[in-house]
Formats: structure tokens, C-alpha cells, sequence
């Protein structure tokens, strides 16, 4: 089929019916994870229509397949076997079709390209980056990473959009070393925050601890770039941690008293 008669959808339309008829059992669509999306679905057998998407999107299969899935991407036919934790990367603007005739159930996680570039930002050239389409048989971080936005769907809790926010982090990361076209070392640190700093980060933290932080808003108090430093994530995300537990506790010993 011509590129150009592909069906367009966005994770988030209405189109996505075209190849997923089941709606997602569990979705982030009511919460804002900064370009980040998260669909948990069981299909029974289907065969999807021809179709590209802008977002960047990973499935990750949580249940084995008795048969092989399957699959054309860009033209070309394969036939992939599927069992726990399989990871297939369907980079942003490619074409695929896809046959399964046992029931399926997977994670759907996709993201905005605009995540990736901002993790390269000052690690690489941009332009020489490409997310490759790989099957990986066996990827228990990507995989993990699925299952702890899932729970997060479901449960919830304090900091919720930080907590996103470090899972994002770590993932844009990880596909830049595994899954693409060049392999981009992270920045290592050398520094740490000045005392200064992080006290003033450690306040804010404090004050606003019923409001769901994000990475970004800390990174701006410690005047640093939430995509490119990990620090940002060590640091900064270790204070917030600490004082929350700090917090918790001190309200549990109050109470017994």
C-alpha cells in the first residue's frame, strides 16, 4: 500500500478504533504526563488496517501468543513470535499492519518525538539520531517501566507526575542507547548542587507537598535542565523522596502521641 493512502491516526484519536477495535482497558487520557501515553489493551483477533502514527510508540506484550503475530512494516512482511515482555519499537511516521488470531493483550506506550529530542539536546546531534524498529525478545527495563506506569494509572499517589516524569526520563535514555541508529552516552556528574541550592529546592519540596511536582518545576528552582542532567533525577528527585518520607513520618509520630 502507498505511503500516501496509510491511515493517519494519533494515539489519542478517535481513528485508533481502526486498529485497536477494544478500547483500552486502562488509559492515562485523563492525565497529562507531559506528551507521554499509556494504553493497556486486550484484543481478540483482529487484523489492523495499514496505518502510521506521529508518535513514537512501543508495544509491550504481556501475555504469551500461542501463534505468531503477523506483521508488515514499511512493506516489508515478518512474523514475529510474542511472549512475555517482547518489545516492538514502531518509530514515529512509519507505516505497519499487523494480524493476530489469538486474543492479545498488551501495553501501548507511546510518546511525542519532542521527548527524545529534548534527552539529546546536549548529548548529541539531533539529525544523526533515529529510533530503529526493533523486536527485542526481551527487554525487562522497557518492560518494568510499562508495568510501573500501569500501576501508577491504577493506585496513584503522591508525586505521581514526578514519579512519570523519572520513568520518561529513564526510558528516552534507555532508547537512545539500545534503540537507536547511534549509540549517545549520557553526560556523567561531576558537581553536585551547592548547599545553597539544594536547600532552597528541599523548601520548596516541603511547601508544596499536596501539589503533584513535577521534574521540571524543581529543575527550574536548582537552575537546572530536567532533560539534560541526570542529576536532576539523582539529586533532586532523591531530596523530594527523602522529605516526603520525613514528612510521613514525623505526621505518623504526632499521631501516636
Amino acid at each position: 500500500m502507498a505511503a500516501s493512502k496509510a491511515l493517519r491516526i494519533h494515539v489519542t484519536g478517535k481513528e485508533l478504533t481502526k486498529i485497536y477495535p477494544n478500547g483500552a482497558l486502562l488509559s492515562n487520557h485523563a492525565t497529562d504526563w507531559g506528551g507521554l501515553y499509556l494504553q493497556y489493551y486486550r484484543q481478540s483477533p483482529f487484523e489492523m488496517v495499514e496505518h502510521s502514527c506521529p508518535q513514537h510508540r512501543i508495544i509491550i506484550n504481556d501475555r504469551a501468543l500461542r501463534s505468531p503475530i503477523i506483521e508488515t512494516f514499511e512493506g516489508e512482511n515478518q512474523l514475529n513470535p510474542v511472549s512475555y515482555g517482547t518489545v516492538r519499537v514502531l518509530p514515529g511516521n512509519s507505516r505497519s499492519w499487523a494480524y493476530w488470531e489469538t486474543e492479545h493483550q498488551f501495553m501501548m506506550l507511546a510518546f511525542e518525538p519532542e521527548l527524545l529530542i529534548r534527552q539529546i539536546a546536549d548529548t548529541t546531534d539531533v539529525n544523526s539520531v533515529e529510533l530503529l524498529p526493533i523486536i527485542n525478545p526481551a527487554d525487562p527495563l522497557i518492560y518494568n517501566i510499562g508495568l510501573t506506569l500501569k500501576a501508577e494509572l491504577e493506585s496513584g499517589g503522591i508525586g505521581g507526575r514526578l514519579y512519570v516524569d523519572a520513568m520518561a526520563m529513564a526510558l528516552m535514555a534507555h532508547l537512545l542507547r539500545h534503540y537507536s541508529i547511534q549509540n549517545c552516552l549520557l553526560p556523567s556528574i561531576v558537581n553536585g548542587l551547592p548547599k545553597r541550592i539544594l536547600r532552597q529546592v528541599v523548601d520548596y519540596i516541603h511547601d508544596h507537598l499536596d501539589h503533584d511536582l513535577t521534574l521540571e518545576t524543581l529543575a527550574a528552582i536548582a537552575r537546572m535542565s530536567r532533560w539534560c542532567s541526570r542529576s536532576v533525577v539523582s539529586i533532586v528527585g532523591s531530596l523530594y523522596i527523602t522529605t516526603l518520607w520525613n514528612n510521613n513520618h514525623t505526621s505518623r509520630t504526632l499521631h501516636t502521641i
